[in-house]
């Protein structure tokens, strides 16, 4: 498997635990948007019963922070990380490229034809790089903001 075929793969594998990590935060929300709705649901009839909801309102931001933690911010930082270093590999990948290009573009008398074919191929190989890597980019930047939504939702319920 070729270089950029690496970098392809690297960003499939690092969006599809993206997407889990999305899926399960959205489903963290869920349980913690059914549990207000159930805590919301109480009927408070003296102090007693307001100790044990405050308690149990407490016990439940405990929950989503920690959730938020372990369930959405930790794991995306993973995919976030994994996301740069394709990024940084597909710009290496293709400042290589681009440098093969400038090398044969130098050929010249009965070469200067391969040359420039070379060079041309080069540096199509080197912009497919590039868009592999920006491509990794914009995922990672995607999966970033829908984390940050989903962890301040989670947070922010109780």
């Amino acid at each position: 498997m070729g270089k950029l075929e690496d970098i392809r793969k690297k960003t499939s594998e690092m969006q599809e635990k993206g997407d889990q990590v999305v899926e399960t935060g959205e489903t963290k929300v869920k349980e913690a948007e059914e549990f207000k709705s159930a805590l919301d649901g109480l009927d408070i009839i003296d102090e007693d019963a307001r100790a044990i909801l405050d308690s149990a309102t407490q016990g439940a931001i405990d929950v989503a922070n920690e959730q938020s933690d372990t369930a959405i911010k930790t794991p995306m930082e993973t995919v976030s990380d994994g996301l740069t270093e394709v990024s940084a590999e597909a710009d290496e990948y293709s400042s290589i490229e681009k440098s093969n290009a400038d090398t044969v573009s130098d050929a010249v008398g009965d070469y200067a034809s391969v040359g420039s074919q070379t060079e041309a191929s080069f540096e199509q190989r080197a912009s497919d790089f590039d868009n592999s890597g920006e491509s990794a980019e914009l995922v990672r930047d995607e999966f970033k903001e829908q984390a940050s939504d989903l962890s301040n939702l989670l947070e922010s319920l109780f």
